[in-house]
């Protein structure tokens, strides 16, 4: 009697098919999410730039003595050249508030084609000198 030989064990070609195009499948997958990542990190470090520049240009702003209502804008010189700023300042009064300053200050830069805009306001308390204590 013959004994019937069993196939040698392995995988068939549409097995190996279908995990290869899983495998493709699944790099492609890891691969958009990785990119999607870098772009998250590039727009997460450029709002922080824009926040920190804003501060900076706050804290400018916070030493000057006096200030005048109107609007200006600039950039933030050659370090910085991709940012650039307006800033809005106006008196407000009422019956009850006097010498007090809103500052509306925008810093703007562009990424990845897209304009981005960071908004900050502050407002800033500035006596006329006959209110100034004296010690």
């Amino acid at each position: 009697m013959r004994s019937r030989r069993r196939p040698p064990g392995g995988f068939t070609l549409i097995e190996l098919i279908v995990a290869g195009s899983m495998l493709a499948i699944g790099i492609a997958g890891a691969i958009g999410a990785l990119s999607a990542c870098a772009t998250a990190v590039g727009v997460g470090e450029s709002k922080t730039q824009a926040v920190l520049l804003a501060q900076e240009k706050l804290t400018e702003l916070e030493t000057q003595e006096e200030f005048s209502a109107g609007s200006s804008a600039g950039d933030f010189g050659e370090d910085y050249p991709d940012y650039q700023w307006t800033l809005d300042i106006e008196t407000v009064t009422s019956d009850d508030l006097t010498d007090l300053w809103r500052a509306q200050l925008a810093v703007t830069w562009e990424h990845a084609g897209r304009t981005q805009t960071c908004r900050v306001e502050q407002w800033f308390y500035r006596p006329t000198p006959t209110q100034q204590t004296r010690g």
